[in-house]
């Protein structure tokens, strides 16, 4: 009888091991899914953010190359202007008497002559406006971005800064000729003239920046 009981124990006892055994086999491999899964998903969007990556860098060489150009020809074309302007700045050396409307009419030929250097910015505005700009993987090239974005607007800050000064100096110019009115006139085209010159040195390191960053989107396009 009490072999019996033993043997009853001992069957018991192995059909817990063997349930427990189950038990840890099936939680182990539940747990092992569910690694797998999320290794995957991660696997996935990882993949999907790279895919999109290359997507909007391949759309920002194209506008980065376009403003490129755009930024040469501009350059060149304030460089005309500017020397335009400087040539006009001897007419402040003529006696009062000659400060006419003729002479008006010539400084405000140099105020038509006002490049403004207007780049495309849809790629990277949408990039910059919608999040995305996190997809770009390489931090300095997202540095890069960010800061080509803040020079293109201290450049628009100055245009009007300069346009403003054509304005007033032409309302100054457009009075009775006085001593005192030629010499706010000639302070305000010093002052206008500086402007120009400022804005060219700006449109140099925008170009700068410009040509850097594509630099930057190949290697990454690339890489």
């Amino acid at each position: 009888m009490g072999d019996e009981g033993g043997i009853r124990e001992r069957v018991a006892g192995g059909g817990r091991r063997r349930r427990f055994v189950r038990a840890v086999t099936e939680l182990a491999v539940i747990v092992v899914g569910v690694l797998i899964a999320l290794t995957a998903d991660a696997w996935y969007e990882r993949r999907s953010d790279r895919e999109l990556e290359s997507a909007l860098i391949r759309d920002l060489l194209v506008e980065f190359r376009a403003n490129e150009e755009a930024l040469r020809n501009d350059i060149r074309a304030n460089e005309t202007s500017y020397a335009a302007a400087e040539a006009a700045t001897e007419l402040f050396a003529r006696p009062l008497t000659d400060l006419v409307m003729d002479s008006l009419a010539s400084l405000r030929q140099t105020f038509g002559a006002l490049p403004r250097y207007d780049p495309g910015t849809g790629v990277l505005s949408g990039i910059i406006g919608g999040g995305q700009l996190a997809l770009i993987d390489d931090g300095v090239l997202r540095g890069e971005l960010a800061g080509w974005m803040d020079q293109v607007e201290a450049l628009k800050l100055n245009y009007e800064g300069l346009t403003s000064t054509a304005l007033v100096f032409v309302q100054v110019w457009s009075a009775p000729m006085t001593p005192r009115t030629a010499a706010s006139a000639q302070m305000l085209w010093a002052q206008h003239l500086f402007l120009r010159r400022f804005m060219l040195d700006e449109l140099d390191d925008l170009h700068g920046s410009t040509v850097a960053l594509i630099e930057s989107l190949e290697a990454a396009a690339s890489g």
